[in-house]
């Protein structure tokens, strides 16, 4: 279940390559849900859907944190003393969330120039090239991993 936000590039360039992990491996063991939560604009499901579109990742279904919150990213993403996302969390058939992993990081550089950095990463991403771990061999042998019931 990664936790995302519209004005996260690192989030942003994550989604193609679970949209493309979703439908090799999407399954009755095994699915990626994403979650808009912590947004800072008034987000629609079509609006969330454009999105999607553009990152070919149409796979998805639009999920937005009720009434536009953050509180499932207060309380998931913690990582300590401030909030990181993206935040995957991996949630076993129980329930339960058994791991987290937080996604890309800015380093320094690229942090004070957010939003050219923002603008790269999803142009790289519309292109389809591979920004994340889940589009590595890593990320392809958890999700085949998890599609044949390793967690039950």
């Amino acid at each position: 279940m990664p936790l995302w936000a519209e004005w996260c590039g690192p989030c942003l360039s994550e989604i193609p390559d679970f949209a493309r992990l979703q439908k090799k491996y999407g399954n009755g063991k095994f699915a990626i849900v994403l979650v808009l939560t912590g947004t800072q604009k008034k987000m629609t499901p079509a609006a969330v859907g454009q999105i999607f579109a553009y990152l070919h990742a149409e796979v998805f279904e639009p999920l937005i944190e009720y009434h536009l919150g953050s509180r499932l990213m207060r309380a998931m993403a913690k990582n300590g003393s401030h909030y990181a996302i993206p935040c995957n969390l991996l949630i076993a058939p129980d329930g339960h969330c058994v791991a987290r992993e937080f996604g890309l990081k800015q380093s320094d550089d690229e942090a004070q120039s957010a939003s050219a950095t923002k603008s790269a990463m999803i142009a790289r991403a519309e292109a389809g090239d591979i920004l994340s771990l889940w589009g590595k061999p890593a990320g392809e042998e958890l999700a085949a991993a998890m599609a044949n019931g390793f967690l039950g």
